[in-house]
């Protein structure tokens, strides 16, 4: 997980650059409450190609949230299913998807 020091970070495109996302998960970041962009306050954002960050489409940037929304806390898993929201991740190479009772599931990550 991101330290609280990282948290509100620009990707500096010119530094080494961050390792590349193997998933994302099946939802877009709105769904979860994932933080918005960190320069102009938009939502206008999606699943970066880097692990722990986010896209903004307004900014064209890569940016470290300054919260992760539901993955900030403990999820309740039995209400989200009720809500409509789902965790499953989709591996980009593949396009597989995996659901959270998937015994494949935590290797996805990151």
């Amino acid at each position: 997980m991101v330290k609280d020091e990282e948290r509100g970070k620009i990707l500096d495109p010119n530094g080494p650059l961050p390792k590349k996302r193997k998933h994302i998960y099946c939802m877009h970041p709105n769904v979860y409450e994932i933080g918005e962009c960190v320069k102009c306050d938009g939502r206008n954002i999606t699943w970066s190609e880097y692990v722990d960050y986010m896209w903004c489409y307004d900014c064209n940037i890569d940016y470290i949230p300054e919260h992760f929304g539901m993955f900030d806390g403990p999820i309740p898993m039995g209400l989200s299913e009720i809500m409509g929201i789902k965790f499953d991740r989709v591996n980009l190479k593949t396009g597989k998807r995996y659901k959270p009772d998937d015994p494949e599931f935590n290797t996805t990550w990151p």
